[in-house]
Order: C-alpha cells, then structure tokens, then sequence
C-alpha cells in the first residue's frame, strides 16, 4: 500500500536484487513513484502495466541495462519503451527516435496523454512494433520530427 516504492539493491537476506518479475506491480493502485537501483538487469513483461496511480519511475543512473526520460520507463539504449506511467500528469510524450519497440500496455489508461512528439518521421513510425492494448498511443496526436 506504499505510494513511493524504493526496490532496494539488496534484500533483508544480502542477496543483490537483479529482477522485477512479470506483473511484480500489475494492477497496482496505490505505488505512485517506484525507484529502480543500478542491480537490476531484468525487468519481466508486465511488470508495471495497469498501475493506474502511478506517475514516475526513476532508474538509478549507474544501471547499466534501464534508463528513465521524465519518469518514463525505457532500456538504456533507448531502443525500448516500457513503460509510460499510466497517472502522468503530463499533456505530452518526448519520444526518441531510437525506439523501435514498444511494450504491451506500455500506454495502457494514460487518460492524460495528448499528444507523442516523435522525433522520428511516419516512415520510421510505421517500423516500430507496437505490444498489445497501447490505448493511449491510439488517443494520442502523434507529432512527427519534435
């Protein structure tokens, strides 16, 4: 029932977290802010999705494998969206034109969500697979070379 979640780098045993299981936080609806630490190397499908308070996931800048733009959820390269907080208060997406997956329910109930300014073109657009049920990407304007 905690609202800000900090996963920790170790558990109460001393073993190193490196894993967030599928669903570890599916359906959620109290987390609003979850920290990532540097140890984490794995992050299972769903394991965010459907968290419909949720604002912000901040990724530790010495992890190696997962990266955060603004509280959204992307592997470091920048390749794959993971997720985008279903609860962010913000109007707008600033979305890379490096990435050419998007997760299922990555854009899962993010009622908030106006507009995806791409930096890409329609053409590189069209190249990205897109997960299941991405609502929030089909309610969106999307707005191409931002």
């Amino acid at each position: 029932t905690d609202s800000y979640v900090t996963i920790p780098e170790k558990s109460p045993d001393g073993d190193v977290v490196t894993v967030i299981t599928d669903g570890a936080f599916y359906g959620n609806s109290f987390v609003r802010v979850i920290e990532i630490p540097s140890t984490v190397t794995s992050i299972g499908l769903l394991a965010f999705a459907n968290c419909d308070q949720l604002v912000y996931l901040s990724v530790d800048a010495d992890n190696q494998l997962f990266a955060d733009i603004g509280g959204v959820l992307y592997t470091a390269d920048k390749a794959t969206l993971i997720c985008y907080p279903s609860a962010s208060s913000s109007a707008s997406i600033d979305m890379p034109d490096s990435v050419t997956t998007i997760c299922d329910m990555a854009f899962y109930c993010c009622d908030n969500l106006k507009y995806i300014n791409y930096k890409g073109s329609l053409e590189d657009w069209a190249k990205i697979s897109i997960g299941e049920k991405n609502y929030g990407l089909y309610t969106a304007a999307i707005r191409f070379g931002k």
